[in-house]
């Protein structure tokens, strides 16, 4: 057996200390002639790149309108100009504020009361409303990227926004309000034609339009083959909704409307897959989901006149949307890899 072990230990030695031999021991279609993952068509993965999108995207809308009015009895009071007396006055009406705050009150605030006028609640009417509507329509935006790669991996970190062709939802509602009593109601006092009134119905609708996304998300890649790549993203997304509420209680003049822009902040995930077609040109199919809530409020005073017992009656109004977005969209691309 030892005569065997000398020619086999100069043979290896032979073999490793001759690359060009060693090479010749791999026939056609073996580990010679596999395709190498670092791109050997000089296509260079990392590095920054700009990319464009469009796309379609599909969302689902919650809308929740809540609406609280309160019939007040306003009374004027005169201010005390002596010091010590004025003092007292001022712990009088912040202790009534104080009460009215603590039962969840839609009462006078503390600018109102100490310049001389004193609302008092005398009866208040809620009314919550929820819906849901769908959307779906254009998108298109833009991406920034930068892509570090080694071997089967990386890493991008991107920045995009989209924008949206149809995102618009109307939401109808309507329906009676539960009527209550804050504190200590003067019913004798309230005006029948107001007071007294019942069958009262709320009406209204909600428009909401999503505008633009943006979004900050971190790529972790796989590298399936030389030039293709699958991919995972998450991060935080910013984006802006324009809602617009219109509340009316039919046979009065207490409705009001209000539109505001909204912020949010929420999250952004999605996959995709990407292909390079030369250095500096790859085309990629990737699907997105963001999760967003935004929301909008506003306010009326609507005064009724003299009364019995106070100097005057007026209704104060309030109203509150809250949207609660989740939109899906699918989108093609092209980047451009400096």
């Amino acid at each position: 057996m030892k005569q065997y072990l000398l020619p086999i230990a100069l043979g290896a030695c032979a073999i490793f200390a001759s690359p060009a031999n060693a090479a010749d021991v791999y026939t056609s279609g073996g580990m010679k002639d596999a395709p190498e993952l670092s791109s050997a068509s000089g296509v260079n993965h990392s590095g920054f790149a700009v990319r464009a999108f469009i796309g379609y995207a599909w969302g689902d809308r919650d809308v929740d309108t809540s609406a609280r009015a309160f019939l007040n009895c306003v009374n004027a009071y005169e201010v005390e100009t002596d010091p010590e007396l004025r003092a007292k006055q001022l712990d009088e009406i912040s202790g009534a504020l104080a009460e009215y705050k603590a039962a969840g009150i839609f009462a006078s605030n503390e600018e109102t009361a100490t310049a001389g006028r004193f609302i008092v609640p005398l009866i208040g009417a809620l009314f919550s409303n929820s819906g849901s509507d769908e959307f779906g329509g254009l998108v298109f935006g833009g991406e920034v990227e930068h892509l570090w790669h080694r071997g089967q991996f990386g890493l991008g970190l991107a920045a995009g926004v989209t924008f949206y062709g149809d995102a618009e939802t109307k939401t109808s509602f309507a329906g009676a309000p539960t009527t209550f009593a804050p504190g200590t109601v003067f019913t004798a006092y309230i005006p029948e034609a107001v007071g007294e009134e019942t069958g009262l119905t709320v009406s209204g609708f909600t428009t909401v339009d999503r505008d633009w996304d943006i979004d900050l998300a971190l790529k972790l890649y796989y590298f399936a083959a030389r030039d293709t790549a699958l991919y995972v993203k998450a991060g935080p997304s910013f984006a802006r909704a324009s809602i617009k509420s219109s509340i009316g209680i039919d046979g009065t003049t207490a409705g009001m409307s209000y539109s505001d822009t909204d912020t949010a902040i929420g999250y952004v995930i999605g996959l995709g897959v990407i292909h390079w077609i030369n250095p500096n040109l790859s085309v990629s199919l990737d699907g997105d989901y963001k999760q967003h809530s935004f929301s909008a409020e506003g306010s009326k005073n609507v005064k009724l006149g003299e009364g019995y017992c106070c100097d005057s009656y007026e209704v104060q109004a309030k109203g509150k949307t809250d949207v609660d977005d989740s939109v899906f969209a699918i989108k093609a691309s092209a980047a451009y890899h400096f």
